[in-house]
C-alpha cells in the first residue's frame, strides 16, 4: 500500500498494490514497476519496465496500462479538467527514451479503449457512444506535434478511421488529418455535423434531406497553426467527400419530395456541393442534378438546385404547376389533360431562411416536350404530335415547336408574361400550310372563294381576361380564288396576298382593320366589323377589280339588310349587266335585302359606251333588284335616266333620253 503526495498538481495518489524491482546488468540497469492506482471507482493498472544505458545516459521506458479512465482524473485536479470528455477505460503501451537532462525525442503510444462515451459539448449536445477505439502514433518535437498513424472509433452508429498530424505552435493548433467513415445513416447526421460548421447549410440539410445514407466519407483537414484562432481558414482547409444513396430530399416544400436520390458530395468550409446521379419525383426520373450552397464562411447563403427530370409530360407539367408555383394553370393549361413525354431542366435559387416565401424563390425551367397531346385547346382544337421547347421562370414563359391542330401540321410559338407591364400578356404565333380539308378540319372552310394550298401565319396577342388581337398574313399564290359577286377569279401560281388585323374584345363586335388584298386584277384595302358572327359594317377606301376603281361602305340595318354606298372614278358594269335583270336560281342561297347608292365619274356599259356623271340608287329584295333609279350622260350630249319598278309579279323598266337612239344602241 503506497501513498504519493503530488505537490505539482496538489493531488494525493493511492496505490493499494505497488512493487519496484531494480537490477544491474553488464550493459546497464533495468527496472520493473507495477502499480494498482485508485481512480474513483476504478483501479488502474500500470506496468513500467525500463533500462538505463550508462554510456549514452539514456533511460528507455515502456509503460503498459489498463483500466485508465481519463475522466476520473478530472475529479482529482483542475489540470486534468479537459480529460473529463473521455469517459471510457483505456489500455495500451507508451514507450519513450529520456536523456539525462530530462529531455526526450519522441513518445510512441498504442492505446485501446473499451465501451464508454466521449463528451465534447462544443461539437454536439449529447456524448458520443463508443463501443471501442484504437490510437497509435507518436508525440514528437518536444511534445509540439502528434503523429497519428492510425486511430479508429467504433461508435453506436458510426465507424471512423483517422490518420495525420496535429501541431502545437505559438500561433495556435495546426491540423493535417485524414478521416474515413464507411457509412452513416442520414438520420444520424445531426449527431456528427457540428452545429457551428456551416450553420445555415447544416440547418437546411437536416430539415430537407431525409432517409438513406452517406458512405465512403473521406475528410481532409489542412489547417495551418493560427488559422483556427484567427478564423481565417485557407480555401483548402476542409474537404469532405462522400457518396449518397436512398435519400429523400424536400427541396422546396410543398413541392413533391425527391426520392431514391443518390450521387456524390463535396463539402468545404466555404461550400457544399451535391451531385445527383439519379432520383425520382413521383413517376418522373431525375437523371442528374446538383445542389450548391456557397459562402458557408459568411452569415447568409443562397442555395441553387439544378434538376434534369424525364417522364410523362402530364407529371412534369403537374410538377411546375404544383402550389405555390402554379405555372401551368396560370396560362390556362390543365396538366391532367396533357399526354406525351417531357425532359425538363429546372433551377431553383433561394436564400437559406426558415421564413422562405415563394416571392423569394427564383425558378428557371427549360423543357423538351415530345408527342404532346392536349384536347380542347380554345374549346375547338385538338392538339397532337407536339414536339415543343419550353422555357419558364417567374416572369415569363416561352414555347416553340411543331404541333398538329385538328390533324393539321403547324409551327407555333407562345410567349407569356405572368405579370404584364401594360399591353398584352400573351402572344401566340401559328404558321401552317393548309389545304381544303385542313381548313375544313380547323373550322375555317374557304371554298369556293379560296381552294388548294394556302400558306399563312397568325400572330395572336391576348390580355389575360381581356381583349385579343390577331395579325394575319396569307400567301395566296399557290391557291385558286373565285369571287362570283365580283366576276373575278385567279388561277394557282399567280402572286397574291391577304393580310388583316382583327381585334376581339371581351364584349362587343370583332373589328378587322388594315385589310389588304393584292392579286391580279384585284386590290383592296379597308376595315370591317362582325357581331354575333354577322357582318355589320365594312368600309373599303380603295377597291380595284378589273377596270373598276372605287371605294365602298356597307352597314347592316335594323331589318337585317345592308345599306351599301359605292363611289369612285370608274365602274365596269359589263360583267353585271346580264345578272341585273335576271332572277336568282331556285336553289340559290337567299341573300339579305340590299339598299345601294352609287356615284361614279365613269360607268362602263359596253366596250364602246361609257356613262359619265353616273348616279344610281337600287334596292334588292328576295334576290332580285326590285327598284333601280340611275342617271348619267352617254357621250357628249346624250343624258339618260333609267328606272325599274315592281309591276305585280313582274318588273317594268323605263328609259328616257334626248338621244334615244344612242342609248338603245348602247344597251
Amino acid at each position: 500500500d503506497m501513498t504519493l503526495n503530488d505537490q505539482q498538481f496538489d493531488v494525493t495518489w493511492r496505490a493499494p498494490h505497488a512493487s519496484l524491482i531494480l537490477w544491474r546488468e553488464t550493459d546497464g540497469v533495468r527496472g520493473d514497476l507495477r502499480v494498482s492506482l485508485e481512480l474513483g471507482s476504478r483501479v488502474a493498472k500500470l506496468v513500467a519496465t525500463g533500462r538505463f544505458d550508462p554510456k549514452s545516459r539514456i533511460l528507455g521506458l515502456t509503460v503498459a496500462f489498463d483500466q485508465v479512465e481519463p475522466a476520473l482524473l478530472a475529479d482529482r485536479a483542475p489540470a486534468f479538467a479537459k480529460l473529463r470528455a473521455i469517459q471510457l477505460p483505456l489500455a495500451g503501451t507508451i514507450t519513450v527514451n529520456v536523456a539525462s537532462d530530462g529531455r526526450f525525442s519522441a513518445i510512441n503510444f498504442d492505446v485501446r479503449g473499451a465501451a464508454g462515451q466521449i463528451d465534447i459539448p462544443d461539437l454536439r449536445a449529447d456524448p458520443f457512444a463508443v463501443r471501442q477505439l484504437t490510437l497509435r502514433g507518436q508525440l514528437a518535437d518536444d511534445l509540439a506535434s502528434v503523429r497519428i498513424d492510425r486511430a479508429t472509433a467504433d461508435l453506436v452508429d458510426l465507424s471512423v478511421e483517422l490518420s495525420g498530424k496535429v501541431s502545437m505552435a505559438p500561433a495556435g493548433v495546426g491540423l493535417a488529418l485524414q478521416v474515413a467513415v464507411p457509412r452513416l445513416a442520414v438520420g444520424a447526421l445531426p449527431r456528427y455535423w457540428p452545429a457551428s460548421l456551416g450553420k445555415n447549410a447544416r440547418d437546411w440539410v437536416l430539415a430537407h434531406i431525409h432517409d438513406g445514407a452517406v458512405s465512403d466519407i473521406l475528410a481532409h483537414l489542412a489547417i495551418p497553426p493560427g488559422a483556427i484562432e484567427s478564423g481565417e481558414l485557407p480555401p483548402d482547409a476542409v474537404l469532405v467527400e462522400f457518396k449518397m444513396d436512398g435519400l429523400r430530399v424536400s427541396y422546396f416544400p410543398p413541392l413533391p419530395d425527391m426520392t431514391d436520390a443518390g450521387g456524390t458530395a463535396r463539402l468545404t468550409h466555404q461550400k457544399l456541393d451535391l451531385q445527383l446521379a439519379g432520383a425520382r419525383v413521383g413517376d418522373l426520373k431525375v437523371s442528374e442534378g446538383t445542389v450548391s450552397i456557397p459562402d458557408l464562411d459568411r452569415k447568409d447563403q443562397d442555395a441553387t438546385i439544378n434538376l434534369v427530370v424525364q417522364g410523362p409530360a402530364q407529371s412534369a407539367l403537374a410538377l411546375i404547376d404544383h402550389q405555390p408555383l402554379g405555372f401551368a394553370k396560370s396560362v390556362g393549361v390543365d396538366p391532367a389533360q396533357v399526354h406525351g413525354l417531357a425532359a425538363i431542366r429546372a433551377r431553383f435559387i433561394f436564400p437559406l431562411r426558415k421564413d422562405l416565401t415563394v416571392e423569394k424563390l427564383h425558378v428557371i425551367a427549360a423543357a423538351n416536350l415530345h408527342d404532346i397531346g392536349i384536347p380542347h385547346i380554345f374549346d375547338r382544337f385538338q392538339l397532337s404530335n407536339g414536339d415543343l421547347n419550353l422555357k419558364v421562370d417567374r416572369e415569363r414563359m416561352e414555347v416553340s415547336g411543331s404541333v398538329a391542330l385538328n390533324g393539321v401540321p403547324a409551327q407555333v410559338t407562345w410567349h407569356e408574361e405572368f405579370v404584364p407591364k401594360g399591353g398584352y400578356g400573351s402572344r401566340y404565333t401559328l404558321a401552317a400550310t393548309t389545304d381544303d380539308a385542313g381548313r375544313q378540319a380547323l373550322g375555317f372552310p374557304t371554298a369556293p372563294y379560296i381552294t388548294g394550298t394556302l400558306p399563312g401565319s397568325l400572330a395572336i396577342d391576348s390580355k389575360r381576361g381581356g381583349d385579343t388581337r390577331i395579325l394575319a398574313r396569307f400567301n395566296l399564290q399557290p391557291a385558286a380564288m373565285q369571287v362570283d359577286a365580283l366576276h373575278w377569279d385567279k388561277k394557282p401560281g399567280a402572286a397574291a396576298e391577304l393580310s388583316f388585323t382583327a381585334m376581339l374584345p371581351v364584349q362587343g363586335p370583332t373589328r378587322f382593320a388594315d385589310i389588304k388584298v393584292s392579286a391580279p386584277d384585284l386590290a383592296a384595302s379597308g376595315q370591317a366589323e362582325i357581331a354575333n358572327s354577322v357582318l355589320t359594317h365594312a368600309e373599303f377606301a380603295h377597291v380595284a377589280v378589273g377596270q373598276s376603281d372605287l371605294a365602298a361602305t356597307m352597314k347592316r340595318d335594323a331589318n337585317g339588310g345592308y345599306e351599301v354606298e359605292i363611289s369612285g372614278k370608274r365602274f365596269d358594269f359589263r360583267p353585271y349587266l346580264d345578272s341585273m335583270l335576271e332572277s336568282a336560281p331556285p336553289n340559290a342561297a337567299k341573300a339579305p335585302p340590299l339598299s345601294l347608292s352609287a356615284r361614279f365619274d365613269q360607268f362602263v356599259l359596253t366596250d364602246d359606251h361609257v356613262l359619265s356623271g353616273f348616279v344610281a340608287t337600287a334596292v334588292r329584295l328576295q334576290d332580285i333588284w326590285s327598284t333601280v333609279d340611275a342617271s348619267g350622260t352617254l357621250g357628249p350630249n346624250a343624258p339618260m335616266r333609267l328606272s325599274i319598278r315592281p309591276n305585280g309579279k313582274r318588273r317594268s323598266l323605263q328609259l328616257s333620253s334626248n338621244d334615244g337612239g344612242a342609248v338603245l344602241k348602247a344597251l
